[in-house]
């Protein structure tokens, strides 16, 4: 599947209006190492709506800041995606989840540096 590359170029460069230009990435996570259709959609849409191009955080050790979009993955935020934006993210579970893993998946976000939220799905 094409979102399964580990993009790791930051800022590629184009060719547009006779010049050679930089075109600055969107910071994005997204989980990609089990497709579904979610995971699929969230770097495909982001990037159409930007007209950029989207790189994975999930696999670079830090980033100034991270989009998490589409997709139940905002339990995946860590304080290494920096500066946190959430677009229509959602969680896998249940805040009140008795589940000890999810308790402490859930207690790292404590740390993470949430930016903005623009959207959640229920």
């Amino acid at each position: 599947m094409f979102f399964k590359q580990k993009v790791k170029v930051i800022k590629p460069y184009i060719w547009q209006n006779n010049m050679i230009q930089e075109q600055l990435t969107i910071p994005m996570y997204w989980y990609d190492d089990v497709s579904n259709f979610g995971d699929w959609l969230s770097p495909w849409l982001v990037s159409c709506l930007a007209k950029k191009p989207v790189v994975n955080t999930a696999h670079l050790a830090s980033t100034e800041r991270s989009l998490f979009a589409i997709g139940s993955i905002i339990q995946s935020c860590e304080s290494k995606h920096g500066e946190i934006e959430i677009w229509g993210s959602g969680l896998i579970h249940p805040l009140d989840s008795n589940d000890k893993k999810v308790k402490k998946r859930l207690k790292k976000l404590k740390n993470c540096n949430f930016k903005s939220i623009y959207a959640v799905r229920g």
